[in-house]
């Protein structure tokens, strides 16, 4: 009897589908070397309206450019790997700019760079003012429906951390890999304290099926070393210090 041969999916053809070090001509790429860029909510002050004339409550990739959504067109993805971090600005007085940060949301690179961030100064809230240095909850996903399928960040920070927070606990109460299912992610334009901004909202999206899923397991190899975030979130400083300039206090997305 002759045997079965196995049917070859778009899984075991595509990039994605296997650690980078493993791919012909790549075999030297180690996971440090990774790049990943976050999603970028544009508000009406962000740089992309003046300079590209994007409509503010669009979601662009941060290092691309790549309009990957908008309130009409929801961004559909599937979350691959959930990691905190921090990170925390100059005052525009003194030049602005990123002044510390923590990738592993632990311990600190800069100024102050403490080994432990909870026992940092700017890590505390004082009765109902938040800290200065900012919590990031971060889930790299692999957007669907869009011209590239390489990972992306969505971080949830400031006025989105309790949707970020939610989200997480929804995709913990399934008990299972985050990757088996699908999410969109929505902007939501909202008004509080005479400031008027979007948000996140996040809404599921059904099941993955097994090519997908094969997929999404070859790109939490790429972006896990035993269990931990390995790879590092693209960040412009010179558009961290303009993004700075136009906040107007309520800026979503530090990126």
């Amino acid at each position: 009897m002759a045997k079965e041969e196995k049917a070859v999916t778009k899984a075991d053809t595509t990039a994605m589908s296997k650690p980078i070090n493993e791919i012909p001509g790549l075999e030297n790429f180690d996971s440090d070397m990774l790049i990943v860029p976050p999603v970028k909510i544009i508000q009406a002050l962000s740089a992309e309206v003046s300079d590209l004339g994007y409509k503010p409550g669009c979601m662009v990739n941060s290092l691309t450019k790549e309009i990957l959504g908008d309130k009409d067109k929801p961004l559909e993805f599937v979350p691959v790997l959930f990691s905190r971090s921090r990170i925390n600005f100059k005052p525009l007085d003194d030049g602005g700019g990123i002044q510390c940060r923590s990738f592993d949301g632990k311990s600190g690179q800069g100024i102050p760079g403490l080994p432990q961030c909870f026992t940092c100064e700017f890590s505390k809230w004082e009765g109902e003012t938040p800290p200065a240095c900012m919590e990031l909850l971060n889930i790299a996903c692999i957007p669907l429906g869009t011209e590239s399928q390489q990972p992306i960040v969505i971080s949830f920070g400031k006025t989105s951390f309790q949707t970020g927070r939610q989200f997480i606990n929804i995709m913990a109460s399934k008990r299972t890999s985050p990757w088996y299912y699908k999410y969109k992610l929505i902007p939501k334009f909202v008004t509080k304290d005479n400031y008027k901004y979007y948000i996140y909202t996040v809404v599921p999206d059904g099941e993955t099926d097994e090519e997908l899923y094969n997929i999404l397991e070859g790109a939490y190899s790429m972006l896990s070393a035993d269990g931990a975030a390995a790879y590092e979130v693209h960040t412009d400083e010179e558009e961290v210090v303009r993004e700075q300039e136009n906040m107007s206090g309520e800026d979503d997305t530090p990126f």
